[in-house]
C-alpha cells in the first residue's frame, strides 16, 4: 500500500477522535508489517530465485554428467562388443587350427598305417611266397615219391604175378612128378 492514500499525520490529527487515532496508528502498523512481509517475501523470492537457480545448475551438472556417463556406457559396450566379436573370431580361428591339426595328426597316422600295413603286406607276401615254393617242392617231391611208389606198386603186382606164376609152376612141377610116378 502506498503512503498516499493513508491520512498525512500532521494534517487532521487533531480532529481525529481516540478510536480513529487508535484504527489509524493500527492501520500504519499493518501497513508496516505489510511492508516489511513484502520485504520479507521479495527477500525469501530471491532467496528461492538463488536457490532454484542453483538447483537449475545442479540439474544441468547432473545432467551433463548422467548424459556424459551414458556416452561413456555406449562406448564401453561397443568396446565391449569389439572385445567379444573379437573373442569369437579368435575362438573360431583356434577351432579351425585345432581342427586341421586334428585333421593332419590323423592324415599322418593314416599314412603310417598304410605304411605299416603295406610293409605287412610285403613281409606276409614273401613269406606266403617263401611257403608257395616250398609247398610246390613239397608237392614236385610228394609227386616223385608217388610216381616211384606207383612204379614200385607196379613193380610189386609184376613179382606178385611173378610169384603167382612161379608158384604154379613150382606146384605143377611138385605135383607133375607124382603124376609121372604113378603110372
Amino acid at each position: 500500500m502506498d503512503r498516499s492514500t493513508s491520512v498525512p499525520r500532521g494534517m487532521g490529527e487533531q480532529s481525529l477522535t481516540p478510536g480513529e487515532q487508535r484504527i489509524l496508528a493500527l492501520m500504519e502498523q499493518g501497513q508496516q508489517r505489510l511492508e516489511q512481509r513484502l520485504q520479507s517475501l521479495e527477500e525469501s523470492q530471491k532467496g528461492t530465485t538463488l536457490l532454484l537457480g542453483s538447483m537449475d545448475l545442479r540439474l544441468t551438472e547432473v545432467t551433463l554428467k548422467v548424459d556424459q556417463e551414458i556416452v561413456n556406457s555406449k562406448v564401453r559396450d561397443r568396446q565391449l562388443a569389439s572385445a567379444i566379436q573379437e573373442l569369437r573370431e579368435e575362438q573360431q580361428e583356434r577351432g579351425i587350427r585345432f581342427l586341421a591339426q586334428i585333421e593332419r595328426s590323423q592324415q599322418m597316422t593314416l599314412e603310417a598305417m598304410h605304411q605299416e600295413m603295406n610293409k605287412l603286406r610285403s613281409e606276409f607276401s614273401k613269406r606266403f611266397d617263401q611257403h608257395d615254393t616250398r609247398l610246390g617242392v613239397v608237392e614236385q617231391t610228394l609227386e616223385r615219391h608217388d610216381e616211384r611208389l606207383s612204379e614200385h606198386g607196379q613193380a610189386l603186382r609184376g613179382l606178385h604175378q611173378e610169384m603167382s606164376k612161379l608158384t604154379v609152376a613150382v606146384e605143377h612141377l611138385t605135383q607133375a612128378p607124382r603124376v609121372a610116378a604113378s603110372p
